[in-house]
């Protein structure tokens, strides 16, 4: 049996190569707008609103859904554990003051193990106790007001997105954006944009 031998000439190599680049520029522009119109629906909702994106949202500085290394956690036993590259984050951003960068850390990421449940499992979520610190940042996950996630730097924004002894409401405040992010690796999710509300003038 004898065996055939196709010849491709460069040319043709050259014509497939720009019909696949041309296929693919078509899919990542439809993305691209896809996600800029999304985008631009998004901040129109705030607007109305009188709501303002400040910062998007972005992923924590880790998985979501970690399956590295992990760290028992010390406090609460049979709970949870807590992913190293959280306590990692912690070590570096948090000062050992009130009760040290580890606990501040394994508090944060059990309350969004917390909220997570209370979020796909109807059940009522309860803050955690405070930690001797200010609170600088508070997360909405979900309200009567707030449908979807969002933090703001401010307590009188925060009543803006969450009625007064609402029981329903899922939210968190902490004293740094670092266990804000390390909440957000608990609850699974990216970190909400950062939103500010504008007065009307």
């Amino acid at each position: 049996m004898s065996e055939q031998r196709v010849q491709v000439s460069a040319q043709d190599i050259s014509d497939l190569v720009k019909k696949a680049v041309q296929d693919l520029t078509l899919v990542v522009t439809r993305i691209a707008q896809s996600s800029e119109r999304s985008r631009s629906s998004q901040r129109l909702v705030l607007e109305e609103d009188n709501w303002e994106v400040i910062e998007e949202e972005y992923l924590p500085g880790g998985p979501a859904f970690p399956e590295g290394e992990v760290h028992p956690v010390t406090h609460i036993p049979d709970v949870e554990v807590i992913p190293q590259f959280c306590l990692d984050l912690a070590k570096h951003r948090l000062t050992g003051a009130s009760i040290g960068y580890s606990a501040r850390a394994e508090r944060a990421f059990l309350a969004g193990r917390k909220a997570r449940q209370a979020l796909y499992f109807g059940v009522t979520y309860s803050q955690g106790g405070g930690i001797g610190l200010q609170p600088a940042h508070w997360i909405v996950v979900q309200s009567a007001k707030c449908t979807e996630p969002r933090r703001v730097t401010s307590k009188r924004e925060f009543n803006r997105l969450v009625a007064t002894g609402e029981k329903e409401a899922i939210w968190e405040q902490f004293p740094s954006i670092t266990e804000l992010q390390i909440f957000c690796v608990g609850l699974g999710t990216p970190i909400p944009p950062l939103v500010r509300w504008k007065s009307k003038a």
